[in-house]
């Protein structure tokens, strides 16, 4: 390999995963993504109790919460998990328009997984796997259940945010290594 083809296809992963210009470009991102992250996520909350929405059998608009380890083995459960679906792109223009100075750079939640935790301790499991898997690279960290966080401004709501990205061979051949993910971990 030369180094000015090496230095030309690192610049095209560079634009395609580090720097999104365009919304079109981070979109096509996160489509490549979400299953890529999907599976992460569902090993993680596997590695540490997590449970996912699944809609009740019983109701079209009610939901239950099933550990990952049982959905695992019910294909019928697993058939009805409510994963959360990539960003509206609605939203991510009015969130660019409103936080960002319509600058796509910083808008991270496109692609996004929430993990529901019984306890804490189940939380910290979780974060401890995610800081040692070599797959995963974590960018930025939001606790919300720290007691020095006003509850208030939250309404009470408590969560820790991960933002992460997905570092394997895959997302670096697919040039969405890059791309930042959310995990929401809630208990």
């Amino acid at each position: 390999r030369s180094p000015m083809m090496h230095s030309a296809v690192e610049k095209i992963f560079l634009q395609g995963s580090e720097k999104n210009e365009t919304l079109d470009q981070l979109y096509a991102q996160a489509a490549l993504l979400d299953p890529i992250f999907r599976v992460q996520i569902q090993r993680l909350a596997g590695m540490s109790c997590g449970y996912f929405p699944v809609a009740a059998t019983h109701s079209a608009t009610s939901t239950e919460l099933r550990l990952w380890s049982e959905l695992e083995q019910d294909t019928a459960a697993r058939a009805r998990l409510r994963w959360p679906e990539i960003k509206h792109v609605d939203m991510a223009i009015q969130k660019m328009a409103i936080h960002y100075h319509g600058s796509t750079s910083q808008l991270v939640d496109v692609v996004r997984q929430r993990i529901v935790f019984d306890s804490l301790a189940d939380i910290c499991k979780c974060l401890e796997i995610i800081t040692n898997d070599p797959d995963l690279e974590i960018v930025r960290f939001k606790n919300r259940f720290d007691p020095r966080k006003d509850a208030l401004r939250t309404v009470g709501y408590r969560d820790v945010v991960v933002i992460l990205r997905v570092v394997t061979l895959l997302t670096t051949r697919l040039g969405v290594a890059g791309h930042r993910c959310v995990c929401l971990c809630v208990c």
